[in-house]
């Protein structure tokens, strides 16, 4: 539901040139039914203290999104224009593959500047995009991989031994935009402003323009809360920007051992994080400090509110981790390099590699809500007794079960009609989530395949040549 309002945004800017969703836009009607966008906009109403009733009419109006996402999907939706391809399919299709790709080579070039090995850096890129939860984000219009994209550049630019102007200049900027893409990120930016000024505090003029650059985005997303909720310091979000609700342990306790959205389950290889943290302890106290900062808030922060809030009211996996999540990846490096000669490691961590490929896999096989609707309509799982804690613990209600069960069955062959809350079916009545194959057959899907096994061939040949550079 969220990536359809993020959607609604891009087509509204890119319509209407204005921030406020339309109601009347020309897919919303196709996205949302009429009551659902009645709820939407009454909740936003709420949040904001006005008064929303059944008689009220449907209106343009200011949301707490977040919108340096759909800013930046304004060209994808004037070239589906252009094209006359359906907008939903090409800002679906190329918005978030890009961005994790992105994210991926970062993480990539970030290893290399620690452990100066391809191999390693090769490994880590690839663990992040296909054994961990973001997988089955990359088409969609979430908004936390750009915002974990740019606190990496952020990351990476800070620690990156070629400092100059303009690359303290971009560190600081990435930071600004981090909160602009994602708002929920504002909890940790502190720590990588902390970091960025302990690494440019000796070249004052470096510092000056990193600080700078934060503060100008900083400063942008100020003026957009002033014009869309008449307070600079309000973000739209009611009582989910305080600590109203944050009065619960579940989260703290089912991010850790949840068969649906704890992290070892949905990103195996993070179990090696603490060993992670004390090798880079060893070599690097303060980055060592900056992650345990990261991981730490965020999971007490998003741990501590309420069910099914902390878990993201579904959804696949942990998400509202996916900003640090790269990070996170990026260290476990350290453990993989301290470790590489052991055989009993390789293997380990090749299975814990293989674990979290398979239930990526079903992520991205299945779109996460055919999970869910299989559980509602055909297992009833609405109606058993404390039906969220048995798809937090229950291996047979895990999202992962239901998954499997609705691959393996006929039931997203046989979807009619809207989804429970008024949302579209996706591609349905194709099972699998998978655009391409769905709409152009086999025979393309294959050759992209194809392609793609062709160049991670040549990629792994070249590290494999490169002996001077990989050790």
């Amino acid at each position: 539901m969220d990536d359809v309002q993020y959607f609604l945004h891009t087509e509204n800017l890119a319509l209407n040139h204005s921030i406020k969703i339309d109601p009347e836009s020309p897919s919303a009607s196709k996205l949302f039914n009429t009551e659902t966008l009645r709820q939407i906009q009454g909740k936003q109403y709420g949040y904001q203290g006005r008064e929303w009733t059944e008689k009220a009419q449907l209106s343009p109006y200011y949301d707490a999104s977040s919108l340096l996402l759909p800013f930046l999907t304004v060209p994808l939706y004037y070239l589906a224009l252009v094209t006359s391809i359906n907008p939903v399919a090409v800002i679906g299709f190329f918005t978030n593959s890009v961005i994790l790709s992105l994210t991926s080579f970062i993480i990539f070039i970030t290893c290399m500047h620690f452990f100066r090995n391809g191999k390693i850096s090769f490994i880590l890129a690839t663990a992040y995009i296909l054994t961990t939860y973001v997988w089955s984000y990359n088409t969609g219009m979430m908004l936390r991989p750009l915002a974990g994209l740019l606190f990496t550049l952020g990351f990476y630019l800070i620690v990156s031994k070629n400092k100059n102007y303009f690359r303290a200049t971009i560190a600081g900027s990435c930071i600004g935009l981090t909160i602009l893409a994602s708002i929920a990120s504002i909890i940790v930016v502190p720590g990588l402003v902390l970091l960025g000024i302990f690494y440019f505090y000796k070249n004052k003029n470096q510092l000056v323009l990193f600080l700078g650059g934060f503060t100008i985005f900083g400063i942008i997303q100020i003026i957009l809360n002033k014009i869309r909720f008449n307070s600079y310091v309000d973000f739209g979000f009611g009582p989910h920007q305080t600590t109203q609700l944050h009065n619960h342990i579940d989260g703290i306790i089912g991010y850790i051992f949840s068969l649906g959205w704890g992290i070892p389950f949905n990103a195996p290889l993070l179990i090696l994080f603490p060993v992670a943290i004390y090798l880079i302890w060893r070599k690097n106290k303060v980055i060592s400090i900056f992650l345990v900062y990261c991981f730490s808030i965020t999971w007490i922060f998003h741990g501590t509110e309420v069910s099914p809030i902390w878990s993201g009211y579904g959804g696949w996996g942990p998400r509202y981790f996916t900003v640090i999540l790269p990070l996170l990846v990026i260290s476990i490096g350290f453990v993989l390099k301290e470790f590489n000669q052991s055989k009993l490691f390789k293997i380990g961590f090749v299975s814990l590699m293989v674990f979290g490929f398979l239930i990526s896999l079903m992520g991205k096989l299945v779109w996460y809500m055919y999970g869910y609707a299989y559980g509602w309509g055909v297992l009833k799982t609405h109606l058993l007794n404390n039906a969220w804690e048995q798809i937090n613990y229950n291996i047979q209600y895990a999202p992962v079960s239901l998954h499997i069960m609705a691959l393996s069955s006929s039931y997203i062959q046989n979807l009619k009609g809207p989804l429970s809350g008024g949302l579209a079916w996706g591609l349905a009545p194709c099972q699998l989530d998978f655009y391409i194959y769905c709409k152009f057959g086999i025979i393309p899907f294959i050759i992209i395949m194809m392609f793609m096994l062709v160049i991670g061939y040549l990629v792994i040949k070249e590290l494999n040549k490169n002996k001077c550079v990989i050790k």
